[in-house]
């Protein structure tokens, strides 16, 4: 019976994405073309760093059981590496969720912020973008995953009905600290890409 649940929802939000690709008021982000504008580029970031992963789709990590629960519309990820451990931004991960509004876009982030912080602290800070910002880090059981034992700072926040996710991670061989920030700064580029402007 689980199964049929999940094929059923599988469908179900299939069903939802192909129609609201084809409304004439779709929601930001809901067709592939859109959604691929709202990630930051190669000009936002730091000279040096490189695309390394990039997934876009209507799924969600399959660990994330809030994204079905609130409609979500479509996912994505793209991972970005500096050549050398000596930059202070060494791994950048942007993340987008696309939901049907922005009520879905609260729901999801109020449920999800543990999940969404990975497990890493909440970090005061007055450098903060979006709606309903929160920041965490600098200590990270995610760059510590990566074999790295730096600093590293996720900024999660909502605009519009997008769910927006910057983690970042300090070189290891840096000279100069990762500050809130710098990854606050990232944020804002994510606001102005979201916004259109």
């Amino acid at each position: 019976m689980p199964r049929l649940a999940a094929i059923f929802l599988c469908c179900a939000l299939f069903a939802r994405v192909l129609g609201a690709e084809n409304a004439p008021d779709a929601p930001l982000g809901s067709d592939e073309k859109g959604f691929r504008r709202l990630f930051l580029e190669s000009g936002d970031l730091p000279i040096g760093m490189h695309l390394k992963k990039q997934t876009l789709s209507v799924n969600a990590d399959a660990a994330d059981a809030q994204y079905l629960i609130c409609g979500g519309l479509r996912a994505g990820i793209r991972a970005w590496n500096a050549e050398s451990a000596s930059s202070v931004m060494w791994r950048m991960v942007d993340i987008r969720l696309a939901f049907p509004d922005e009520d879905a876009a609260t729901r999801y982030l109020h449920a999800s912020l543990e999940y969404l912080s990975a497990g890493s602290p909440s970090y005061a800070t007055a450098a903060l973008v979006g709606q309903e910002p929160e920041m965490f880090g600098p200590d990270s059981p995610a760059a510590k995953a990566l074999g790295v034992d730096s600093r590293a700072f996720t900024l999660v926040f909502r605009e519009r009905n997008i769910v927006v996710k910057i983690f970042v991670v300090q070189g290891a061989d840096a000279s100069d600290p990762l500050e809130a920030s710098m990854v606050a700064k990232l944020g804002s580029v994510a606001v102005r890409r979201i916004s259109g402007e």
